[in-house]
């Protein structure tokens, strides 16, 4: 049996092995046949029923083991189904009639669902024709028409009804009703062609028309015929009750003649000609609705029905002429739509899911689809379909390509077919699979045909994948490919035949309907649904979902696609492919229906309705829809054939309440959801027990759509449309109004007084403009103008950047002809900062004048104005809130008229903003007063950006990052074990560094290299992609977790092409709570040790975005270049930080406020800069602080609690009630959308600050602030310290320098900015102690005897050695470090080192001085440690440790130590010890005597020099001390031609442009000439004792150490930092102890590392320390995370 198989063998062993299939071939191992078509029993030799080309007559199955037909329900007449079933009739089999018991008054019709019809004469039948159809009319005073479209690609379906009634003396209404696209909606009504929504009955002269529930509209027609018009899922059910009388007068598809004989009513139905009306032509008037009910009775007009002569039945002949149509279209495109039914639009968007294709099986493809674009070429991606390789069907630039991406490599075969613009297009693409042939076909709408014929290169279907329309989905090859545009324009039936169509059938599928092929296909969605996120493969009925929002989906719209046949065959058969919903449809169906509940009912009529039932539940999936078929069966039954009304409404009982609503049963909630247990749930805009009154408005734009409808009725509306109960009007008061077309205006009496004008601007872009109109800004950021006068010559300017608010104020500025001043919150901190003409100063008083018109005032660090007076005078008052400021400004009347800006002028010619919506008043802003250039941008350096950008702004790396504080989610929420993405744009200048990276209990990272690197813990994965240096970069990285987790890695680069690749890589418990994110740098993990390269990221960095809610893989592209915020997909992310300020030193996260912090000085921080990133939207969100009315409780109660208090009332008595309203309103609606309750203080505080302008009590209002149970932010908190210049602690205020007074409110000195002109400490009580040689009460002054310009030289009154001829000359170095001169002069020596005191050539001697750091009552200063003598060549070296102070001193010098005993002679000095500590040093031939004395670890060095010598050697001296005069010399160290000689010789002359102050550096200038220059002798000194110039350092042994007490660590964050040179192994490097609790760094001797120990724990780091290296160590403790993190860097700089 191994060749079983083998179909070329298999003929020679039909006798052998198995059976021959005479008309079959070989099923499976098991022997059996599998017959042919048409073909039956074990060998396939026997022929069906019906024949073997047409088995049962192509009506049914023919089973292979019996050869009989399974015929479908109407056609079991024979065994061949070619004989209509008992009580069936017409040439399809598709009419039943229903036997009506005699002497019934009232008769019924009806048009059910599916086309389903039951005419007056009690015949059922489908109708397959769509279009307009005349439905019934009586005689001309009722006429009825249906519009049809194709519907569940079978079947038509009614969307539109319309009703014309009336008579020609009282006029005709015409009511249209409309079916929504939603499922189960409330149907649409217009009357005479206008919408109503239909709350009340409609009155006409002879008939009513109301809603009589939810889904159901009956039009009454007095003592004639009532209808019912219904929506049963999206489309329309019609129903009428007419009396017996009218119905010989009635015409159209449900029209009867009281006929008996089954022949006599098809002949009625296939003969009843269509009645022309003349509608169009009539001269009949137009009823319009009427107050009361009418009793009249319509007339009714003679009508005779004219027949023709035809067998079969022509649906099409009542097909509406143009003059009778009635039914009224909302738009054009309802109108065309017929066979088409729906289509989607696609516009940036499309849709996906899995697809698998049996190549085995199916080795012949055909796929169709029909697409409309706007441009002949260039729309985009038709399909794809991406497996391991892909595939795409593109609209290129020229015409359509077919592309594959296979084996990394993406081949384009161009098909120069291109498509017809704006009309229907039929693209055909077949594929066979076995061969890998392939066509292209393009049929136009006139019926053309383009073609083309290729061999593609791989078998592409053969896998599962992603089936992509409109788009395409990159392969994973890890291979960078151009991301093609999206497909633009509409699309309907996408279909996948199992057959290749060839080029002789092609023509044949020009507008053909896809049902008629529906026994070919494979796949085939149509897109009837018309509504919804989803769509049906009709084949299988597989569910196919559209993208959710906020992703972009394809939109549902009305098609106009025409077929050349519109009717499509009556089919009995009902297709499920869910087995349990079949079950559930058959027991629903037939049980319902074959009961003995209806006897009248002839079984075929019942049969009708099972075939209604189960097609309709199969195509539907909805039980809901089989309920109504029942129902409708058992209408007709009660109504013609005597069912009990207590027999439906048991049948109602017994369905579940989720399946009954929505069905025909009577419903005791009128609009609403009826359960069993008694309740309602009213359906949107209604209310009552009974759900049976319309909310105020109207039910389909309940409370107006501005509120909500509560279940008494009444409307809680948005607190801006408020002012009336339906809330239809703005909310006003007698004390103002909210106006605008959107309510967004605040109008109220203005906060001006006569002689003040006012406006005012809220630190989140709300302005109150001088006339008492109060708009805002929100979302828009940039420099705008807020004031601008020609009277005064004044601009006042401010800044606006995005915030977790919208937009919020961060400068403001105040430019007069001649200056400017700017201000703006420090960001970190709480003073402001002011800029004075571009320049950053500091304000040294409360009261600063810029110039001779300008004053800065401030009142407190918060608090600070700028005013300006010429002709008339400006304020602007500033309240600085940390990140932000708001401002007020107040103005003389004759300064602000003819003004302009957004505050606009104070007189008539004011800008009224009215008549304006929200988004109107933007553009007219944004047009008119944004700024390209301004004070603000010029002093921030802030970038200006062009204000349509919708990134803005971008941060700038050069060495420096910026970092999160712990993330922190809301209430269970978590990543942990979630898919998630992750985005970022990056720009690299270079590459090298850390993109971004998270630490916590793990640490990852992404690596800015070449190639990209992805490091999670210690492992590092490569990937494919190279980022662009100098260009955007865009990386997308899902994290899919599981046991193999794994990341979907996508990136874009500038030109947007794309690389896709999976990245083995499992990332658990990232970007968990807790945990911190920082760009730029590496973030360590807690007791993680890692290693890694001091390589800094310089670039820029854009948006960057965490996904709460993983991007969909298949509409990536979406991703790209999208601005998350504008377009909506906040709800998907759990981080957002875009950059949006540009400026300031935060960063803010617009989720869950994970603000990324900048540093601030002195390290070095990122730069904000214009970004060059264009980003898209996809869409553009709406305001939603005017429509947000669901107030978080807690924020309503502290609004509340602060807005009524009385003392506010009275505090502020000049504010009206309705401003204090207003502001109420925004303190709940800013803190609900935030989600922080602290976020009230926002609106209190801009409220007092309205208080304050307009002359109430400011404090009264910070007083009920500051008492609220609440968690105020830190610039509140220290202005609720009632400390003006401090902060408060132990109840007491402690003053920020410059200021003192209890309550910090005086400034010191000196100024604010330098307190005691820097010279002093300032006390608490104000007096200035002064430091250094400085004094006075601001010490501005020098103490008695010091002069110059920073009290740098000494010289007592009448004190000149020189001038006063003394006989002995003194120059001295002191143990203070003071320098005292031969002149008199006394200096502090200002340096350290090495430097020439005194040389005298004559003698061949000269002395110069070691200068190191020495301490004197706790201050630091130069000493003199060290001490050398040259001498004829030789060098000595006298050090202040050199003397045992006892009886010897050892002198250095190049070679062996010299020991100083009593005397010792070096050449021609003599040194004798004079006493334990003093040298004394005499040289031959002179009476100069040098004594040298080491005082307290330091020398002091005496010279004295007979006057006569000084004079006789004065041209061999030098040095220092030796100057004539100290200060001239000092004065004119810069000038070269000034010598010492000429000095003494006072023939000098210090010219200007040389001539030094009198300061400490000056002085150092004239040191520093005098510096030791013998580098050799030096290098010997310095071997042995420690550089004075060098860094120093201890050295610890044999367990010693040192200690410093008193020391306290800050208790926010701190870095501690040290540098060892470890020589072994072991020993404690540091201890720090407090209160019992201590923390000690040891260098482990046993497992060679360090080690950190607490009281509870130690921590074994893992890091070694080099030995005989030098390590520097940080220990940085970071507070908000309570993280101790530890850092090693060795001498090479390698970080661990």
């Amino acid at each position: 049996m191994e060749f079983e198989k083998d179909f070329n063998l298999y003929p020679f062993m039909g006798e052998v092995c198995s059976p021959e299939c005479a008309f079959g071939g070989i099923k499976s191992s098991s022997s059996a046949c599998l017959c042919d078509k048409g073909f039956w029993d074990a060998s396939c030799s026997s022929v069906c029923p019906g024949g073997a080309t047409k088995p049962c007559s192509g009506f049914g199955s023919c089973d292979q083991k019996t050869g009989k037909c399974n015929c479908p329900i109407n056609r079991m007449g024979s065994d061949d189904c070619s004989i209509c079933s008992n009580g069936w009739y017409g040439a399809d089999c598709e009419i039943t009639d229903n036997a009506q018991t005699s002497g019934a008054t009232t008769f019924m019709t009806m048009m059910g669902q599916l086309g389903s019809a039951y005419t007056l004469d009690g015949l059922t039948y489908q109708v397959k024709t769509q279009g307009e159809l005349l439905l019934l009319a009586i005689s001309n005073n009722v006429i009825i028409q249906g519009k049809f479209m194709t519907c569940y690609t079978n079947f038509s379906c009614m969307s539109f009804l319309a009703a014309r009634i009336g008579d020609n003396a009282n006029g005709f209404a015409t009511i249209t009703v409309q079916s929504q696209r939603s499922y189960n909606s409330k149907p649409y009504v217009y009357i005479n062609g206008d919408y109503t929504s239909l709350d009340t009955t409609s009155y006409f002269k002879g008939f009513t028309v109301k809603r009589s529930d939810y889904f159901e509209v009956t039009l009454t027609v007095n003592d004639m015929v009532t209808f019912i018009v219904r929506t049963v899922g999206q489309y329309l059910y019609f129903r009428a009750e007419v009396d017996q009388s009218f119905i010989p007068n009635t015409s159209g598809l449900l029209s009867g003649n009281l006929y008996t004989l089954t022949s006599d009513k098809i002949d009625h139905l296939y003969n009843a000609q269509y009645t022309v009306f003349g509608v169009c032509s009539s001269s009949a008037s137009d009823q319009t609705v009427l107050a009361s009910e009418s009793s009249t009775v319509l007339a009714l007009n003679p009508y005779t029905q004219e027949f023709q002569n035809s067998t079969t039945m022509d649906i099409s002949r009542f097909k509406v002429q143009d003059c009778d149509r009635i039914i009224h279209y909302p738009s054009a495109d309802y109108e065309s739509q017929s066979v088409g039914g729906y289509a989607l639009s696609f516009n940036e968007a499309s849709f996906f899911q899995d697809f698998y294709i049996d190549t085995n099986r199916y080795t012949d493809l055909t796929f169709e689809l029909l697409v409309r674009t706007p441009t002949a070429n260039d729309s985009g991606v038709l399909f794809a379909f991406t497996s391991d390789n892909a595939f795409s069907i593109i609209s290129g630039n020229s015409s359509i390509e077919l592309h594959t991406y296979i084996n990394n490599t993406d081949i384009v075969y161009d098909t120069e077919i291109a498509l017809n613009q704006n009309e229907w297009n039929k693209v055909l693409f077949t594929f066979e699979t076995t061969t890998r042939e392939a066509s292209l076909y393009v049929i136009y709408a006139n019926g053309a045909v383009s073609s083309t014929d290729t061999t593609l290169f791989s078998d592409i279907f053969s896998k599962s994948g992603t089936l992509s329309i409109g788009h395409w989905r990159s392969p994973p090859h890890a291979v960078q490919y151009n991301l093609q545009s999206s497909f633009t324009g509409d699309m309907e039936n996408f279909l996948v035949w199992n057959v290749i169509i060839d080029r002789s059938q092609v023509s044949q599928l020009h507008q053909m309907n896809p049902a008629l092929a529906s026994s070919t296909l494979i796949y085939a969605l149509q897109f009837n649904e018309g509504d919804g996120g989803k769509t049906y493969d009709s084949i299988t009925s597989a569910e196919v979902k559209l993208p959710s929002y906020p992703w972009k989906s394809p939109e549902w719209i009305v098609s106009d696609l025409s077929y050349i046949s519109g009717d499509l065959a009556f089919l009995a058969f009902s297709f499920f492919t869910e087995a349990k919903l079949k079950a559930e449809a058959e027991n629903l169906c037939g049980n319902g229906m074959f009961t003995d509940k209806c006897t009248g009912m002839n079984n075929a009529t019942l049969e009708s309705y099972y075939v209604t039932c189960m097609q309709a539940i199969a195509v539907t999936k909805q039980l809901t829809s089989g309920y109504n078929v029942v129902l409708d069966a058992y209408k007709v039954c009660s109504t013609q054939n005597s069912l009990e009304a207590s027999n439906v409404s048991a049948y109602c009982d017994s369905i579940s309440d989720d399946n009954r609503n929505a069905t025909a049963c009577a419903s005791s909630c009128l609009f609403g959801m009826s359960y069993s247990n008694g309740t309602c749930l009213c359906f949107t805009g209604y209310y009552g027990d009974k759900c049976d009154s319309a909310c105020p408005g109207t039910s389909d734009s309940p409370c107006s759509n501005h509120g909500t409808c509560l279940s008494d009725g009444t409307c809680k509306c948005a607190w801006n449309w408020n002012g009336d109960a339906a809330c239809s009007s703005c909310s006003s008061d007698a004390s103002g109004d909210m106006i605008g077309p959107d309510c967004t205006i605040l109008s109220t009496s203005s906060l001006s007084s006569t002689s003040s004008k006012v406006g005012a601007v809220s630190s989140n872009g709300y302005f109150m403009t001088f006339n008492g109109q109060q708009i805002s800004l929100t979302g828009q950021t940039g420099a705008f103008m807020l004031f601008s006068s020609a009277n005064l010559g004044v601009d006042i300017h401010l800044y606006q950047v995005s915030c977790n608010y919208g937009s919020c104020v961060a400068a403001v500025s105040l430019e007069s002809a001649t200056s400017s001043v700017v201000i703006t919150p420090a960001g970190q901190g709480y003073a402001p900062v002011v800029f004075k003409n571009g320049v950053e100063i500091k304000l040294d008083d409360t009261t600063v004048k810029i110039d001779s018109n300008i004053d800065v005032i401030q009142n407190s660090l918060t608090d600070i104005s700028v005013r300006i007076t010429t002709l008339g005078s400006v304020t602007v008052q500033v309240l600085v809130q940390e990140q932000f400021l708001q401002a007020s400004v107040y103005t003389a009347p004759t300064v602000c008229q003819s003004a302009t800006g957004i505050f606009g002028a104070c007189d008539s010619t004011s800008k009224d903003y009215s008549s304006m919506s929200e988004n109107e008043i933007t553009e007219y802003i944004v047009k008119n007063f944004r700024l390209s250039s301004s004070v603000i941008l010029t002093a921030l350096k802030a970038p200006v950006g062009d204000g349509q950008n919708i990134t803005g702004y971008a941060l700038q790396f050069n060495k420096n990052s910026v970092m999160t504080r712990p993330l922190v989610y809301p209430k269970n929420f978590t990543l942990n074990g979630a898919n998630f993405s992750l985005s970022m744009y990056w720009k690299p200048s270079s590459y090298g560094g850390y993109i971004i990276s998270y630490g916590k209990d793990v640490a990852f990272t992404v690596l800015n290299t070449s190639p990209l690197k992805i490091q999670y813990e210690q492992k590092i994965v490569a990937t494919s992609i190279t980022p662009t240096l100098n260009e955007w970069n865009q990386l997308i990285l899902t994290f899919k977790r599981g046991s193999n987790g794994t990341i979907d890695l996508y990136f874009f680069d500038a030109n947007s092409d794309v690389t896709h690749e999976i990245v083995k890589l499992d990332c658990p418990r990232i970007f968990d709570e807790g945990g911190t994110v920082m760009l730029g740098e590496y973030m360590p993990a807690k007791e993680f040790k890692y290693t890694y390269n001091v390589e800094h990221f310089i670039g820029v960095i854009d948006e960057v975005s965490i996904w709460k809610n993983p991007i969909p893989d298949s509409i990536i592209y979406q991703a790209n270049l999208l601005s998350t915020k504008v377009s909506g997909f906040s709800s998907e992310l759990s981080l957002l930080v875009s950059f949006t300020e540009g400026v300031g030193t935060v960063a803010f996260d617009e989720i869950d406020g994970n603000n990324m912090i900048l540093p601030k000085a002195p390290w070095s921080s990122p730069k904000w800069l214009v970004s060059d990133l264009g980003l898209k939207y996809l869409r553009k969100l709406e305001n939603t602080r005017y429509t947000t009315n669901q107030i978080d409780g807690t924020v309503e109660t502290t609004c509340a609690a602060f807005f009524d208090d009385l003392a506010l009332s009275a505090s502020c008595s000049r504010v009206s009630p309705f401003i204090r309203w207003w502001y109420k309103q925004n303190c709940m609606v800013t803190a609900t959308l935030s989600g922080n309750v602290t976020d009230v203080t926002m609106a209190m505080v801009d409220f007092a600050s309205v208080c304050k302008v307009t002359g109430g009590s400011e404090s009264s209002l910070y007083d009920i602030i500051c008492k609220m149970n609440l968690t105020l932010p830190g610039w509140l908190v220290q202005k609720c310290s009632g400390c003006a210049f401090g902060y408060k602690e132990d109840d007491k205020c402690v003053c920020y320098y410059g200021y003192y007074g209890d309550k910090c409110q005086s400034v010191c000195a000196g100024g604010a900015a330098n307190p005691c002109n820097g010279h002093g400490i300032c006390t608490q009580a104000g007096t200035c102690q002064c430091t250094g040689r400085f004094d006075g009460a601001k010490c501005d002054a020098c103490l008695t005897g010091w002069t110059g310009d920073k009290c740098t030289i000494m010289k007592q009154a009448g004190f000149n050695p020189l001038g006063n001829n003394a006989e002995t000359l003194v120059a001295q170095v002191n143990l203070l470090g003071q320098l005292s001169m031969f002149d008199g002069v006394v200096v502090d020596m200002p340096l350290k080192g090495y430097y020439e005191l005194m040389s005298l050539d004559a003698l061949g001697i000269s002395l110069h001085g070691r200068f190191g750091v020495c301490e004197s009552s706790n201050a630091l200063h130069s000493c003199l440690i060290g001490f050398v003598v040259e001498h004829n060549g030789t060098e000595y070296y006298i050090s202040h440790d050199g003397y045992d102070q006892v009886s010897s001193v050892q002198i250095m010098t190049a070679g062996e130590p010299l020991m100083l005993y009593g005397e010792l002679q070096l050449g021609n000095i003599t040194l004798e010890l004079e006493s334990k500590t003093t040298i004394k040093m005499k040289v031959e031939g002179s009476d100069m005597v040098i004594k040298l004395s080491s005082i307290s670890e330091r020398l002091m060095a005496t010279v004295s020099l007979p006057r006569a010598e000084f004079d006789a050697y004065q041209p061999t001296l030098d040095g220092i001390v030796t100057s004539c005069d100290t200060a001239v010399a000092v004065t004119a160290s810069n000038c070269s031609s000034v010598t010492r000689q000429a000095i003494c010789d006072k023939t000098h002359s210090v010219a200007s442009e040389c001539e030094l102050p009198q300061t400490k550096d000056s002085l150092a200038a004239y040191v520093s000439k005098k510096m030791y220059t013998n580098q050799a002798f030096m290098d010997i000194v310095e071997k042995k004792y420690l550089s004075p110039l060098a860094p120093n350092c201890l050295e610890y042994s044999n367990g010693n150490g040192m200690t410093a007490a008193g020391i306290t660590l800050p208790s926010s964050d701190f870095a501690l930092e040290m540098h060892v040179k470890p020589k072994t192994n072991g020993g404690v490097l540091m201890t720090y102890d407090k209160e019992g609790e201590y923390l000690v760094l040891l260098n482990h001797d046993v497992t060679n590392q360090l080690v950190l120990h607490t009281a509870t724990k130690n921590f074994f780091t893992g890091l070694k320390l080099a030995q005989n290296k030098w390590n520097q160590i940080s220990l940085a403790w970071r507070d908000d995370a309570g993280v101790m993190e530890l850092y090693l860097a060795d001498d090479n700089g390698k970080i661990f």
